[in-house]
């Protein structure tokens, strides 16, 4: 009999959590239940292409499990996910940790049943929904040394949330660069003009018809705290491509010249980069390998010149008064509707502090 497959949406850093729901879930109903964590290292086998494991894992879920807190309901990415399942009708369940409670959830995650994770009668729901939701009989298991579990997970998620201290650049150097055929395609001077603006102060290295070997040199010789790259991206393989190329016969005009996702990631790592933004459709496959060296904004789909200017004025607007990454993209992202995706590896900020009352 094949297992049923229950996805577990999450943000990176409440990994530890999704993995203590998966491995009581999958013990209690007796391997009716294959539980996809996309960090427990085993979800997704080594080598394999990450952004289309997960797309994968969604199409086959018959439930989505969100780990719903103050931090991650705000994450377009767990949206993206509940958004997925939303549109398959397949059935979502809000689970509420670490001092959000249900009736705190944003809409229109709001309008679904949550359930509290800490709470015995939060587990007892949870496992009633999946063993409806496949057909199975409720198994019968001790849900506060369950809860228990949870409650040690919110309790380090306390504890970190108390002691970190938010990594603060109060001088960034910012490469903002483009391909020569993006540069005119995009108008890529706008995006420059952005940034000059809203950092006035800044060093900002300018490279408006950038190739591979110039973007190697410049990330191996120099460090940036900001990358700002219009540029082609291929979006089947994540390769940065900087020769003229044809969108639609996918072919180069004369010599090509690429970088790889892993290049280009190892590239930002060696650099020290704290940020890199991908202005450019389709970038979520080259997102994908740099978030785990770095922060990463990246477009999920096509998106405007003038919609992103407007959008990227706004995000480094506040970065630049000194607000913190995620906040900058919350404000940005609600008042410019542009298909922006942040992945967070560690929060930051680009400037002094703000002053009080300053927004």
């Amino acid at each position: 009999m094949p297992k049923s497959k229950i996805f577990v949406s999450h943000i990176s850093k409440e990994a530890a959590l999704a993995e203590v729901l998966q491995k009581h879930i999958q013990k209690h109903f007796l391997g009716l239940i294959e539980v996809f964590v996309s960090s427990d290292g085993v979800s997704i086998e080594a080598g394999s292409d990450w952004l289309k494991s997960l797309k994968e894992a969604l199409q086959e879920a018959q439930a989505v499990i969100v780990l719903c807190s103050k931090e991650s309901v705000g994450r377009p990415w767990v949206n993206f996910e509940a958004g997925a399942a939303w549109l398959k009708d397949v059935p979502i369940i809000p689970v509420c940790h670490t001092d959000l409670k249900p009736e705190q959830i944003p809409l229109p995650l709001q309008l679904l049943q949550a359930v509290e994770a800490g709470q015995a009668g939060g587990i007892r729901r949870l496992y009633a929904r999946l063993a409806n939701t496949i057909g199975a009989d409720e198994p019968e298991v001790d849900h506060e040394q369950i809860a228990a579990a949870v409650r040690l997970c919110e309790q380090e998620y306390r504890r970190a949330a108390q002691g970190a201290a938010l990594e603060r650049v109060t001088n960034p150097r910012i490469l903002c660069a483009a391909s020569k055929q993006y540069a005119t395609v995009c108008e890529y001077e706008k995006d420059l003009a952005a940034i000059r603006q809203t950092f006035p102060g800044a060093t900002v290295v300018n490279e408006g018809a950038l190739t591979a070997p110039r973007l190697r040199e410049l990330l191996t010789e120099q460090q940036f705290d900001i990358v700002h790259l219009v540029n082609y991206v291929d979006a089947q393989t994540g390769a940065l491509i900087f020769s003229d190329f044809d969108v639609e016969t996918r072919q180069h005009a004369g010599d090509p010249d690429e970088l790889s996702a892993e290049g280009f990631a190892k590239l930002v790592e060696v650099s020290g980069v704290r940020l890199a933004v991908l202005a450019s459709c389709d970038s979520m496959r080259l997102g994908a390998k740099l978030a785990r060296v770095t922060n990463m904004v990246a477009a999920y789909s096509g998106v405007q010149t003038k919609e992103i200017v407007a959008w990227e004025s706004d995000f480094y607007r506040m970065l630049a008064r000194g607000h913190a990454l995620t906040r900058a993209f919350e404000v940005s992202s609600a008042t410019c509707d542009v298909p922006m995706c942040l992945m967070l590896k560690k929060d930051a900020a680009f400037a002094p502090e703000p002053a009080a009352g300053r927004v």
